[in-house]
Order: C-alpha cells, then sequence, then structure tokens
C-alpha cells in the first residue's frame, strides 16, 4: 500500500486550506485518483492489483480524511491523510468509504435550495 500512497502523492497537487468535515475511512474503503473509475473499483471485490490499475487503492478503516466537496450525492472529493502525509492527497470516493471520527456512518444531508 505504501507505494500506492507514494505515487498518489506524486501523482497530486499539495492542498491548501479549506473548512471541510472531518471523516475516517471505513473498512475497506476504496478511493480513486479519479472519480470516474469508482463505479468499476467499487464492483465485486477487485484485487489491490485491479484497483492499482484503476488508479485507485482499498484502505483499511480509521485513516483520517477531509470531505472538500460534496460532488454529488454518490462522489465525494476528499483530502486523504494516512500516517506522514499531515495536508493529505485528493482523492475521490463513495460516501460509504468513510464513517464519522467517533465510527458513526455518515448521513447525506440534502441541501433544498
Amino acid at each position: 500500500m505504501r507505494s500506492v500512497a507514494l505515487a498518489i502523492v506524486i501523482a497530486t497537487s499539495s492542498m491548501g486550506a479549506v473548512d471541510a468535515h472531518e471523516l475516517v475511512t471505513a473498512s475497506r474503503a476504496i478511493l480513486c485518483l479519479n472519480p470516474g473509475a469508482l463505479g468499476e473499483a467499487n464492483r465485486g471485490d477487485q484485487s489491490q492489483q485491479s484497483l492499482r490499475r484503476l488508479q485507485c487503492m482499498r484502505t483499511e478503516a480509521g485513516i483520517p480524511s477531509t470531505l472538500l466537496s460534496d460532488f454529488s450525492d454518490s462522489v465525494w472529493q476528499v483530502a486523504f491523510r494516512p500516517e506522514g502525509i499531515s495536508v493529505g492527497v485528493k482523492l475521490w470516493a463513495k460516501p460509504a468509504a468513510f464513517t464519522e471520527p467517533d465510527g458513526a456512518p455518515v448521513f447525506i444531508q440534502k441541501v433544498s435550495r
């Protein structure tokens, strides 16, 4: 997983400060460099090798992340912050890939306009 995280760090730019919601990854969360890869990455039980080809990875539970934008109800951009990467890496994931820091599920709240 370290080689994938290193590749992702190299492939992305550093991020500025954001005012966003703090989350942690759920067990077996899948995160991708490209939001378009999420559909295929989340189909079935993909191997890490298959996920790498899609520029995605599966993570363990409890890795800190910051919600940067709720692009839609089904795709979120986050700052993924594994140990040693304090500013985070911009990745995309489905809301089900995260829990609140206390382990509670994340509830999607629609904003009426």
